[in-house]
């Protein structure tokens, strides 16, 4: 069974939350992410994403907690172009995208930090 990822969970109106996705070359990309040869698209930068403060990273061998960051669920196709070190803009506060760790069913997990990688 497919899920719709805009109806079910990316809505605004449930999960939802529009951040602004910009890269790292300091262009603003709209949804979709940069055009296959590099030049990017004009006009807004919005994506939806469902946003985690409390991501921890645990470790598996005694249950410790090795890291906390933030974390943003996006449509893949939505951060096509984002790489290490791209930003995410939330409430005036700049994040950058440290990993990205697709789920093979359309969506990604952008790992940030307040840090610059």
């Amino acid at each position: 069974m497919l899920v719709d990822l805009d109806e079910c969970f990316l809505n605004a109106g449930e999960f939802a939350e529009e951040v602004t996705f910009q890269g790292s070359s300091g262009v603003l990309y709209e949804s979709g992410g940069p055009y296959e040869d590099g030049s990017p698209y004009n006009g807004g930068a919005a994506i939806r994403v469902m946003w985690d403060d409390a991501f921890a990273l645990v470790s598996p061998l005694d249950g410790s907690t090795i890291t906390t960051s933030p974390v943003a669920f996006a449509k893949a196709s939505d951060v096509s172009g984002a790489s290490r070190g791209d930003v995410i803009i939330r409430g005036g506060v700049t994040y950058y995208i440290m990993r990205l760790e697709p789920d093979g069913f359309g969506a990604v997990m952008l790992v940030l930090s307040r840090d610059e990688p």
